[in-house]
């Protein structure tokens, strides 16, 4: 139990005037006195001692055991930080593993004629799940579609697979992709800032003078 050693005994009108040096048994603490037990108590208006005139003392046990329980708090304390910043870092580093394999997607580029394939499946609609079961299902006679999509996954097994979960782009004619050269070309020489319709229409022209030279 702690008690109260008096260090302040020239307080004109206190009970512990010139009792300073005294020790007493404390029974609890308040916000501004040590209050006494009662059967030390000078008498029943004199329960405590003012914290500014007094200090509280501990037997060894009881110090001890406030260091243990301090100590013990303390190291509480840590390892519920540690794992709240492991939860973090373990937090952070899924999301940029996230961001990442988001990043490093690419759509599959399918041919021609398998995306309008598939896409007069889901015109009709088809699910993925029926798609796949058609095309494994030896029995179902085969369309032209079916045709041209069997023959391609046949090859393309992981590439079909991932065109029907993830999405995919439409391989362009080599007109296209000459037309998207050009475009990307006159992107990297006049500047970003330019008006796209501007380049738009200077990659109609180009394409359209290249176009009739090969037919000179």
């Amino acid at each position: 139990m702690p008690k109260v050693l008096i260090t302040n005994g020239s307080v004109v009108g206190t009970w512990y005037e010139g009792k300073a040096g005294m020790i007493y048994d404390v029974s609890f603490v308040s916000n501004t006195n040590y209050m006494l037990k009662e059967n030390d108590l000078p008498s029943p208006f004199h329960r405590g001692v003012r914290k500014e005139d007094g200090e509280l003392l501990y037997t060894e046990a009881e110090y001890n055991e406030i260091l243990r329980q301090r100590d013990k708090a303390i190291d509480d304390l840590a390892k519920h930080a540690k794992e709240m910043a492991d939860l973090i870092q373990g937090r952070q580093i899924l999301l940029e593993t996230i961001e990442k394999a988001a990043g490093e997607q690419e759509l599959v580029e399918l041919p021609r004629e398998v995306a309008e394939a598939l896409k007069d499946f889901k015109e009709d609609g088809r699910d993925i799940d029926e798609i796949i079961h058609r095309m494994l299902d030896v029995h179902t006679f085969g369309s032209d579609r079916l045709t041209v999509i069997r023959s391609y996954a046949s090859e393309n097994g992981w590439n079909f697979i991932s065109a029907l979960v993830n999405g995919y782009t439409i391989e362009q004619t080599p007109a296209e992709r000459f037309q998207a050269d050009v475009q990307t070309l006159l992107k990297d020489w006049l500047g970003s800032n330019l008006d796209e319709k501007l380049i738009d229409q200077l990659t109609s022209q180009i394409v359209e003078h290249a176009q009739q030279q090969l037919q000179t």
